[in-house]
């Protein structure tokens, strides 16, 4: 028994070591998006592989600790830190089931999951696991920042509920690379009703690098210029962004 007790302390303390030299790795992380070389660089001090993530953030208010011991120990290839005494957010490479994983080891919580993203924009999928939050609190089941559609709007008005619907449209872009261009040709497009050289003249950019960028937006989102419907939807995303007075910002600094 004596022995059985000193191993398990033994096992402890290398988590309670790796939870929080990974914590740290995740605060930097989520400050803004870096360069993937760079987030390659804090993945490997941790003994992480460089590969595309998704976060979800997990309402633990009464046990969050132990949710984010039991974590780390089913996800070894995870990041994990516990928020506020409260919540607990994860990134797990992008082949993990982890819909399966909080099916299992946070039955009956609140959840919201973000989209995968490349290593240094993680940023952008911890957001949207944020914004899908209140969702989940409000429908008693973990949701996906993708499923936010014009209807979550008008079931659920309020500031939360528009970020989490903007975040689930433009996500893709904010991860992109060059995520200002695509978001400014988008809104330009989108502003001078689809005409091209109204469009291109707005942003002193060539008629074929606009064709360029809004063929990317639509890959991304995988939303179509030529439909109504997601014209309106990724107009209103738009809108619904500005409204809550927040902006893109540029990657930081890539320095370690």
């Amino acid at each position: 028994m004596s022995l059985l007790s000193l191993e398990l302390e033994r096992r402890h303390a290398l988590n309670a070591v790796q939870r929080r030299e990974r914590a740290q790795v995740f605060d930097r992380l989520a400050k803004a998006a870096v360069d993937d070389g760079v987030a390659a660089r804090w993945l490997a001090s941790v003994g992480l592989p460089d590969s595309d993530l998704r976060v979800a953030v997990v309402w633990a208010a009464d046990d969050a600790d132990e949710l984010a011991a039991d974590l780390l120990i089913t996800l070894p290839d995870s990041l994990v830190r516990v928020v506020g005494g409260e919540q607990v957010e994860l990134a797990v490479p992008l082949d993990t089931d982890l819909p399966g994983v909080l099916a299992t080891l946070a039955t009956g919580r609140a959840a919201g999951i973000g989209i995968g993203v490349r290593p240094g924009a993680l940023v952008v999928s911890l957001r949207q696991a944020r914004s899908a939050l209140p969702s989940s609190l409000e429908r008693g089941r973990h949701v996906h920042a993708e499923i936010a559609s014009s209807r979550l709007l008008l079931t659920a008005v309020g500031p939360p509920s528009l970020q989490a619907y903007a975040d689930a449209l433009l996500g893709p872009l904010d991860a992109a690379d060059r995520a200002g261009e695509l978001l400014e040709a988008l809104s330009a497009f989108l502003e001078h009703n689809g005409h091209w050289a109204a469009a291109a003249t707005a942003l002193k950019v060539h008629r074929h690098t606009l064709r360029s960028r809004i063929d990317t937006v639509e890959r991304l989102t995988g939303r179509l210029m030529e439909s109504a419907q997601d014209r309106h939807e990724l107009w209103l995303a738009l809108r619904a962004r500005d409204t809550a007075g927040y902006r893109v910002r540029p990657p930081a600094d890539s320095s370690d």
